[in-house]
């Protein structure tokens, strides 16, 4: 009996390959094998042998998933070197504003972020909405918290405009292609990014709320539970006092997240000790980048300031960080380039 198809697509450039990796992963481990997958990855920069290393990354599922890579051919790159905020993200975030014509077989479609780990099942979501039915889009709830750094866009947006970008979400979206193919929504993501690229922020996070207002399904909180949750919600005044979901809501997402975002710019595969990084690790060695990984660390390891040593107990404030953060062991020559790297500061 044949498999229903849940197409889902990805949009990242090459610094990302090894990230999207334990995505992968962590997708399929907790994929319902009912269905079968078909990740699309739209890019300008993988190279072929990062393509198949990906491919093999999901060798223990392939009997429910496949891989095809999509080369954008730097589509969007104009009106990227104009955007004045790119945060920490990339031009290809840009092309999930165009799935309703790249994907003109398909009635849905999941995009996600890669940023991410999945641990649960997502299945459930793609059937959340119709394709007869009159949204866009499901998406997830930004948080009440969030409202509170809502001074980022006042200078450049009117008060109506400031509430419709509180939204939802962009690394997690079912998209209803057929509806937005019938209502021609894509022109209007594309003339609105056109106009209006000089104060956007969040790239197509903010397009798509902005076009797409009034039509928009919700997701629940777990379908993309932002790791500066934890930072957000400590006590009972702040899981209580948040204008948009329950306590009960916020408890639930983050002790049951079905996608776990590393939503700023904090990620794990570089400040490895921050929020949820022990789960990203755990994701990181099931994949054939872990060797990578570990060459890739010592150059790139990011240490706060405040973790820095002081000059007078310089080894051993290095010994007991590298103590709290054993997957450094794995590398000898981390220590004789942190050494150095804290020498020179």
């Amino acid at each position: 009996m044949k498999k229903e198809v849940i197409p889902i697509m990805f949009c990242f450039d090459t610094n990302y390959v090894i990230p999207a990796s334990t995505a992968f992963y962590s997708l399929m481990e907790h994929a319902n094998k009912k269905y079968y997958y078909k990740f699309y990855i739209l890019h300008s920069d993988i190279t072929k042998k990062q393509q198949e290393k990906l491919k093999l990354t999901l060798i223990d599922f392939k009997d429910n998933v496949d891989l095809t890579f999509i080369n954008m051919n730097d589509r969007f790159n104009d009106i990227w070197n104009k955007l004045k905020s790119k945060v920490h993200f990339s031009k290809e975030v840009l092309y999930k504003l165009l799935v309703s014509s790249l994907f003109p077989n398909y009635d849905k479609l999941i995009v996600s972020d890669v940023d991410v780990l999945f641990l649960d099942d997502i299945s459930k979501s793609y059937f959340s909405i119709n394709s007869k039915d009159k949204y866009y889009l499901s998406g997830v709830r930004q948080i009440g918290f969030l409202k509170n750094f809502n001074s980022v866009y006042a200078n450049n947006f009117t008060a109506d405009e400031i509430s419709l970008l509180n939204g939802f979400c962009g690394g997690y979206i079912v998209f209803n292609l057929r509806y937005m193919r019938e209502k021609n929504i894509e022109e209007k993501f594309i003339q609105y990014l056109s106009t209006n690229y000089d104060k956007i922020i969040y790239a197509e996070q903010d397009v798509l709320n902005i076009c797409c207002d009034g039509k928009v399904k919700y997701l629940s909180l777990n379908y993309c539970t932002c790791t500066y949750m934890w930072d957000f919600y400590k006590t009972d005044h702040d899981f209580s006092t948040d204008s948009v979901y329950s306590k009960n809501e916020l408890k639930s997402a983050m002790k049951n997240p079905i996608q776990l975002h590393y939503a700023s710019t904090e990620k794990p595969w570089k400040y490895v000790d921050t929020i949820k990084s022990e789960e990203w690790f755990k994701y990181i060695v099931k994949t054939p980048f872990l060797r990578e990984y570990l060459e890739y660390l010592p150059s790139n390891i990011v240490i706060k300031k405040n973790e820095l040593p002081k000059k007078k107990n310089t080894l051993k404030n290095i010994f007991l960080y590298i103590k709290r953060n054993p997957l450094f062991l794995f590398k000898k020559d981390f220590y004789k380039k942190v050494i150095s790297k804290l020498v020179n500061k």
